[in-house]
């Protein structure tokens, strides 16, 4: 029999009791994980359940569970997974990333995705497309040929990046966005939910509508 592995999600939002489900519908296919809880940073969530998983902790609590680990971040929002991360870096914590794949997605053989990529439950994920490190695909996005999606960017419910489109690191898609073939969203850049991306979109933008307009430019 296969030993599981242990696993913990850091978290403790809608967010990340959904990945504990994707998890959950893994180990049904093909047990292979041990969930241990979650983390978070949020002091009173220390102890509760959350659907029989327990709060662990905050960050202090990684170095006592048992090892080898791995984390999976059930944050969406891409600048505090970068932060997670570099502190993880920081405190040489003995943590691996995995990459979680829903049975009821599909994902080409030919595309690369990085440590911590989460793909959920009727995504599509085609040919010749790159996800970098601790990307989150919500349900039903579809990632199309030759697309590059940047480190720790989250897209929700139903977003559409088309072929050769390229999201650079850090960007945040709202439900049922789209963005059309060959174009460009800087890094950390927002999409409303069901805006249409039919031009490139600047670096620190925040961008509604259809088309997209950019109606915030951050520094």
């Amino acid at each position: 029999m296969t030993k599981l592995k242990n696993i913990v999600i850091y978290g403790a939002g809608g967010m990340a009791r959904e990945i504990v489900y994707l998890i959950e519908d893994i180990n049904r296919a093909e047990p292979e994980w041990n969930v241990l809880g979650h983390l978070d940073d949020d002091p009173s969530l220390a102890g509760k359940l959350l659907n029989n998983y327990k709060v662990l902790g905050d960050f202090k609590a990684l170095a006592s569970l048992p090892k080898p680990l791995y984390l999976v971040l059930g944050i969406a929002k891409p600048e505090i997974k970068e932060k997670i991360v570099a502190k993880i870096k920081q405190h040489a914590l003995q943590i691996e990333y995995p990459v979680l794949i829903h049975p009821a997605a599909k994902v080409s053989h030919y595309s690369l995705l990085g440590p911590g990529t989460i793909v959920t439950a009727d995504s599509i994920v085609s040919i010749n497309t790159k996800l970098g490190y601790h990307v989150f695909l919500n349900f039903k996005c579809v990632i199309s040929h030759d697309a590059l999606i940047g480190d720790n960017s989250s897209l929700m419910n139903g977003v559409v990046i088309s072929g050769n489109a390229t999201l650079e690191n850090k960007c945040y898609l709202g439900t049922n966005a789209v963005v059309l073939p060959g174009k460009t969203i800087g890094q950390e850049s927002i999409i409303g939910a069901g805006a249409v991306v039919n031009n490139d979109i600047p670096a620190f933008a925040t961008a509604v509508g259809v088309p997209a307009k950019v109606i915030q430019q951050r520094s």
